[in-house]
């Protein structure tokens, strides 16, 4: 093994844009919007679910973000995988930072295309499974995805959130 094996990689497929709407009420945090990839002029559209736990010293909060708003990322590919776009979809893991009083900012680190099996296993097996987990991090995901940018409402915060994309649709 080398060590490009352990690391992602660049791709075909690029980040694009995003948008959607999250909230929470004390620790507990959900969301729900898009994230759309390209490669060349094809763009691909995925929903994204998720919820977990937040972190905040405000008890509520509200935030939206639009395609049209400013943001931008990369898509990195996991090593090992060849991806196409409908490798993507299916368990995501997201961890996220975000800022706004009418207007603010986001940071996100999106796991994408994991399988609900292995999650949900290692989940359910206590600190050996999490070791598990976090030592093989990067193989349980088919790419990581680095997202930055605007949105509108009332927030500050970071959280981490179990997610699924889906329903891969071309634009």
């Amino acid at each position: 093994m080398q060590l490009e094996d352990f690391f992602p990689r660049s791709g075909n497929w690029n980040f694009d844009t995003c948008s959607g709407i999250s909230g929470s009420l004390g620790p507990v945090a959900v969301g729900a919007g898009t994230i759309v990839i390209k490669n060349g002029g094809d763009r691909c559209s995925f929903g994204a679910l998720y919820g977990g736990g937040s972190f905040s010293p405000l008890p509520a909060s509200l935030t939206f973000s639009t395609e049209s708003m400013p943001s931008g990322g990369k898509l990195l590919i996991s090593p090992g995988v060849d991806a196409n776009d409908t490798d993507f979809s299916g368990a995501c893991v997201i961890a996220g930072k975000e800022a706004a009083m009418a207007l603010g900012g986001q940071i996100m680190l999106a796991f994408v295309g994991g399988s609900e099996l292995v999650l949900s296993m290692l989940a359910a097996s206590g600190p050996l499974g999490w070791a598990v987990y976090t030592a093989g991090f990067f193989k349980l995901f088919k790419g990581v995805i680095l997202i930055a940018g605007s949105v509108a409402g009332v927030t500050a915060g970071l959280g981490v959130y179990r997610g699924h994309l889906f329903n891969a649709t071309y634009r």
